[in-house]
């Protein structure tokens, strides 16, 4: 079977697969001139499918055109591209005709990336794809294997996808897909970031989904309920306590390009106020059941501390009280983050990022938690050690200094040369240590060595 074909060291090295579908005389015709004829033979004799235990898929350019077209637009006196065959992961290998000449390329959707592959279609079928160590970079075998010890071997239209967010944590999850839908998601988000950002919703009840609104609409205005509103960038949070002993509580997202509401989850329950015997502050507990697609930092919004803080109305997450802490021993202010819900009503104006800080005029108006944890007097160390003086890219050097955890610090709390220091070094902890912490230093010339930091160098968290 294998004889009288030119790509016939393709098809012994790479078994076509018994369900390959062989095109008709009329899509056959429609590509003559336009693809190798190698390539149509190959097609008549073995079909469109996979080929080989790699699981590369010969497709009909037919059906794939619009997608190549969406990700290379290409004017109709331009280099034609056809796309002749999708690989585990979904990339698109397609072939073009130059003046005077022809290669094959390709072009993968998660990275966005494109690459020429071999300048001779004939070689990159007969020699590409049947030397088994190119065969093993192009279809990233080692990773396709693990795909399907999890998954299966592919069937039909299927890719398989990697979660990325998890490889980057070196945790491998595998699905897959249909490839069709993949190629239009991914090319919907190269669409969507190019667009403008829509102007960012002004109230409460402009930012609520609108099948959510009316589970808050008559909260601000009854006697017996209190509403909460927390916001980070394009994360919301809505929180209604009414003197029943109730409440709601909704999490969504509104994307800043579409205005598409997301991630919504609502809860609802009971909760109680109580009163923390030591240190003393009021607290808000709410009984939640957490929901199976919930985040990991839902439960956090189980406990809330009361606050009142120049004529506002504050519930602080009880988890978050020690980043406040922090900020608040920088500059004496602290941003109205996830970590804090502001009282409000549903035609209140919405502050926009990073016009929502408090100042903190007094550190005794704080929670007595939130009080203990702010450092008033500025903590002082000396760098005891610089492990590697070499400037990361971020532009950082990591200083080891001769205090720990013991001693107040905690991770993100800024480091600053004292005033009238000529190097002005700042920077924050990066690693926690009980004794030792290690600080990263923004280094602003690595150049200039002068300015760098020393051995026996002082830094401290509050430069007055």
């Amino acid at each position: 079977m294998f004889f009288g074909i030119a790509l016939k060291r393709f098809v012994r090295a790479n078994r076509p697969a018994s369900g390959n579908r062989r095109p008709d005389r009329d899509a056959l015709a429609a590509f003559e001139g336009r693809l190798p004829k190698e390539l149509l033979e190959l097609w008549r004799k073995h079909g469109f499918g996979f080929y080989g235990a790699s699981q590369v898929r010969l497709i009909d350019p037919a059906i794939w055109q619009p997608v190549l077209d969406r990700w290379i637009e290409t004017p109709p006196d331009a280099v034609a591209r056809v796309p002749v065959m999708i690989l585990p992961f979904g990339q698109i290998v397609y072939y073009r005709k130059l003046p005077g000449a022809e290669d094959i390329a390709l072009i993968d959707p998660v990275s966005r990336r494109g690459d020429v592959l071999s300048h001779d279609p004939v070689a990159f079928f007969n020699e590409v794809l049947t030397d088994p160590a190119r065969r093993y970079d192009l279809t990233r075998e080692a990773l396709r294997r693990a795909a399907e010890r999890e998954q299966g071997a592919l069937t039909g239209n299927a890719v398989y996808v990697v979660d990325r967010k998890l490889l980057a944590m070196q945790m491998l999850k595998i699905e897959k897909t249909d490839a069709l839908d993949l190629h239009k998601r991914l090319r919907d988000q190269v669409d969507i970031e190019a667009m403008p950002d829509m102007p960012k919703p002004d109230t409460l009840a402009a930012a609520l989904p609108p099948d959510h609104l009316h589970d808050f609409v008559d909260a601000p205005d009854k006697p017996e309920g209190a509403l909460y509103l927390s916001v980070y960038i394009d994360w919301y949070k809505a929180l209604w306590l009414g003197r029943d002993g109730t409440y709601r509580l909704l999490y969504w997202r509104i994307h800043h390009k579409t205005g598409a509401h997301s991630e919504i989850r609502a809860y609802r329950g009971s909760y109680a106020w109580r009163t923390d015997r030591d240190p003393g502050d009021r607290m808000v507990e709410l009984n939640m059941v957490l929901r199976k697609d919930s985040l990991g930092s839902d439960g956090d919004d189980m406990d809330l501390v009361a606050a009142h803080l120049n004529g506002t109305d504050l519930l602080l997450l009880k988890s978050g009280l020690g980043s406040m802490a922090t900020k608040i021993g920088r500059n004496d202010t602290f941003r109205c983050d996830s970590d804090v819900y502001v009282r409000t009503a549903l035609t209140e104006p919405i502050p926009q990022h990073g016009e929502d800080t408090i100042g903190v005029s007094a550190v005794e108006d704080l929670p007595a938690s939130l009080r203990a944890l702010v450092h008033t007097k500025p903590l002082v160390a000396q760098i005891i050690e610089i492990p590697d003086k070499t400037v990361a890219e971020d532009g950082t050097l990591m200083v080891t200094v001769d205090l720990g955890t013991n001693d107040g610090l905690r991770m993100n709390m800024p480091m600053m040369s004292p005033a009238q220091d000529a190097k002005s070094l700042h920077g924050w902890v990066w690693r926690l240590d009980e004794t030792q912490c290690g600080v990263g230093l923004d280094i602003e010339d690595p150049d200039d060595q002068t300015s760098w930091p020393e051995v026996g160098d002082v830094l401290t968290t509050r430069a007055e």
